[in-house]
């Protein structure tokens, strides 16, 4: 069971941190 969990709060981090990287490439490329 915790290794369930760990790996969807790693997969949800990954996710995020993916999203948020995308969001500020797309906003400091003209």
């Amino acid at each position: 069971m915790a290794d369930l969990m760990m790996a969807l709060v790693g997969g949800g981090a990954i996710a995020s941190l993916l999203l948020v990287v995308h969001a500020l490439d797309r906003r400091s490329t003209r």
